[in-house]
């Protein structure tokens, strides 16, 4: 992945796994899913990303059904919550990287603009 939008989209569907409220069993697909997209991202495989993205959605939208009756529903368990923060550090770091790519240098030569008026 080389651009920063596709990298900041993956950020924040990592991120928001934070807040559902899923079963077990869902849990453990989500578990199954981070680890996909790690290994793609480390693979640089954009169709893994594209296809570990893609299961969280389809779990996106099952927690999205919050009022049907069924299996007890908790938030994010600790191995998941572990993946999940061990995944966002990563892409946090391969954004800042990006964003001191050659053009965030310092400018040179010419006055600052932020500096006091003479």
């Amino acid at each position: 992945m080389t651009d920063r939008l596709s990298v900041r989209s993956v950020l924040g569907r990592v991120e928001a796994i934070e807040d559902w409220l899923l079963t077990s069993e869902e849990w453990g697909a989500v578990g199954a899913a981070l680890d996909a997209l790690s290994t793609a991202l480390a693979d640089g495989s954009e169709e893994g990303v594209r296809d570990a993205l893609g299961a969280l959605q389809r779990l996106e939208e099952s927690r999205r059904a919050l009022a049907r009756p069924g299996p007890v529903k908790s938030f994010i368990p600790q191995r998941q919550r572990e993946q999940r923060n061990i995944l966002v550090r990563r892409l946090t770091l391969d954004l800042s990287s990006e964003d001191r790519g050659p053009a965030a240098g310092p400018s040179t030569g010419g006055p600052s603009s932020t500096g006091p008026a003479a």
